[in-house]
């Protein structure tokens, strides 16, 4: 990967800012149900550290780092919570691909310039996690039917449900990613004056 010490240490601070504010956040709402493997809100911690390190990582680096980071991340994931069930490591494969997607498409507006701003960029994340989490619902939908029925009256719901979710996390994440960057930014910027000076 050819990773410098200050390329580590970008990816580690931006990976804690943003992964701390989106469970901070997700605490803050749910309390502890956020590190419950079998309720929901647990999406809420996996989408916490899938951005964090997805983001972290993509932006000091490479799109192809960030994959295989991603995969690492995806195998021990489902190491640690899924119980080595199938359809629970196919959910867990199925949500982290579909949160890297939104987040690759949040980075592109950022770096394109079609969102300018604070506010404008943190919107975009929102849509951007707020969609995928509602087609995550949809394709896991569509990959359950062959294997048992599906009450398809209650996808509708989970569908707007986890829109709602999404939201959540969009703004968590969104404030998250600002604030890393910003404590970059500041960090970065005495280096660059005694440079100046020298």
């Amino acid at each position: 990967m050819g990773w410098s010490e200050n390329d580590l240490k970008q990816i580690g601070l931006r990976f804690l800012v943003i992964t701390g504010t989106g469970l901070a956040v997700g605490f803050a709402v749910f309390r502890s149900a956020i590190f419950v493997t079998h309720l929901w809100a647990f999406q809420i911690t996996m989408a916490s550290i899938t951005v964090g390190l997805f983001y972290s990582v993509i932006r000091t680096s490479s799109l192809r780092n960030a994959l295989a980071a991603l995969l690492v991340w995806c195998i021990a994931s489902n190491a640690i919570v899924s119980s080595h069930h199938l359809w629970m490591m196919v959910m867990s494969f199925v949500y982290v691909g579909g949160l890297a997607c939104a987040v690759y498409v949040y980075t592109i507006t950022v770096s394109k310039n079609i969102v300018r701003n604070f506010a404008s960029r943190i919107a975009s994340l929102i849509v951007c996690t707020a969609i995928a989490n509602a087609l995550i619902v949809f394709v896991l939908a569509l990959l359950r039917i062959p294997f048992e029925r599906v009450n398809l009256l209650i996808v509708p719901k989970a569908i707007l449900f986890n829109l709602e979710v999404g939201t959540l996390i969009g703004v968590a994440l969104g404030i998250g990613i600002e604030l890393a960057n910003y404590a970059i930014a500041k960090l970065d910027r005495p280096e660059k004056n005694v440079e100046d000076r020298g």
